[in-house]
């Protein structure tokens, strides 16, 4: 990200400089006649500088969020295109922690016992005109195990796995692009609730043996939807396992399938 603003503070500059020469005089050229084609030579230099010198992605970043009192967790993750890996923690001594290449933009909002965590990709101003990034957004997430969780997913092209099996999750909300998405849920919440909205994309759904579901499906003319109907009875629009009423573990979920694929077991 710094070695794109410097290629672009200097690029700016000599444009800037044979301008000022034109204005004085030295130059008696139309300038404005070789600034398109001398913009399209730059992109092209840009993108051999990138991927001769900076071939593979850098160090990534590491972020660690204490407890600190905190109680309750509500994480908000907004992510372009690469990879996200989420999953409990061995230990509750964090709130989160994990790994993100290419710099990571997060905010702690401590709210009474709660606290509220929101992280997205750095945002460079200068990558926003001229991208400096080429391998991808990655993020490598570990959550506590313990606390109270609801997650908050908004995804573009990428590639989602969120291993919950171990998590206190008690809300899951994902709204996804073009992507894939596994979501393990967890086998040791009493209740939790989920709203899936997938676009042009493939989501896997993956649910505890010991967890009963009430699944919603909503919309479903123009997707392929797979689920297990020996462990979830059909009832036109809902699925819901036999002993819903009586299982200690509940889950409920509500499906909008786009023109992907939906897969449930």
């Amino acid at each position: 990200m710094k070695t794109n603003r410097i290629f672009w503070g200097i690029s700016i500059m000599l444009f800037g400089g044979v301008m000022l020469l034109k204005t004085m005089g030295i130059f008696s050229f139309n300038i404005w006649r070789i600034m398109g084609p001398g913009f399209l030579i730059l992109i092209g230099v840009w993108f051999i500088y990138n991927a001769m010198v900076n071939p593979k992605p850098s160090a990534p970043e590491s972020l660690t969020i204490p407890v600190e009192g905190a109680e309750e967790i509500v994480l908000n993750l907004a992510h372009g295109a690469g990879k996200l890996q989420l999953k409990a923690a061995n230990d509750a001594y964090h709130l989160l922690s994990g790994k993100f290449n290419n710099g990571i933009d997060s905010s702690v909002n401590r709210i009474g016992s709660v606290a509220e965590i929101s992280l997205k990709p750095f945002s460079d101003p200068v990558d926003f005109v001229m991208p400096g990034n080429f391998h991808g957004v990655n993020w490598d997430m570990e959550i506590n195990p313990d606390l109270p969780t609801s997650i908050e997913l908004k995804a573009g092209a990428n590639e989602s796995i969120l291993n919950l099996t171990k998590v206190n999750i008690k809300k899951l909300d994902i709204s996804t692009g073009a992507s894939k998405t596994d979501v393990y849920f967890s086998e040791k919440a009493s209740y939790c609730t989920a709203n899936i909205s997938a676009g042009v994309a493939e989501v896997s759904l993956h649910i505890p043996s010991n967890v009963a579901a009430n699944i919603s499906v909503q919309g479903k003319e123009l997707s392929s939807i797979k689920i297990d109907t020996n462990r979830f009875v059909q009832h036109g629009d809902n699925y819901q396992s036999t002993d819903y009423t009586t299982s200690e573990n509940k889950l409920d979920i509500q499906v909008k399938p786009g023109l992907g694929e939906i897969n449930i077991s």
